[in-house]
Parts: structure tokens; sequence; C-alpha cells
């Protein structure tokens, strides 16, 4: 039984050729899709934001300027807080991380 040593290496040849070209399609199909999650992901996270700080600013300009006093002096950024600490207690705060991932 003789084996011809040609035709076996171009059929190796044609075959890891086109394992190739399908792993660099799927490399980019894959690579196509991340972009679009890492888009629409980045889309939501501006609309949150967006409410977030609409709802803030409508909570805030809704409440009775005294409620806004104590609103004020419960947060961390309070002028008459001489630190991080609320002024429920002498605990420090929680601040919100920055979301700068």
């Amino acid at each position: 039984m003789e084996v011809d040593g040609g035709s076996t290496s171009k059929g190796m040849t044609s075959y890891y050729a086109t394992k190739i070209g399908g792993l660099e399609r799927e490399t980019r199909e894959k690579t196509l899709n991340l972009q679009r999650l890492t888009a629409q992901r980045n889309e939501l996270n501006m609309r949150v934001r967006a409410l977030r700080a609409s709802r803030r600013v409508r909570v805030f300009a809704a409440a009775p300027r005294d409620t806004r006093a104590r609103a004020q002096a419960r947060s961390c950024t309070s002028s008459r807080s001489p630190g991080p600490t609320s002024a429920r207690s002498s605990r420090p705060c929680r601040r919100r991380r920055s979301s700068s991932r």
C-alpha cells in the first residue's frame, strides 16, 4: 500500500486552511458582537445616569425649603459638616463610587 505524499499534503493543507478560515470568521463575528454589546451597555448607562440626575433635580426642586435643608444636612457634602460624616450619626457616610470603569 503506497501513499502519495503530495496528495496527502494538499489535503492536509486544504483542511487546515478551511479550519483557520472558519476560526477567523468566528473571531470577527464575536468581536463585532462584543463591540455592539459594549455600545449598547454604554447607551443604557448614559440613560440611567440622565434619569437619576433628572430625578434628583425633580425631587430636590419639589421639596419644601426646610426639607431641602434637612436633605443637605444629611448628605456628605454639607458645608455644615466638618468632614465626611452624616448629620444623624458620627460614623462616616457611604460615598457612591464613580462609574468610570
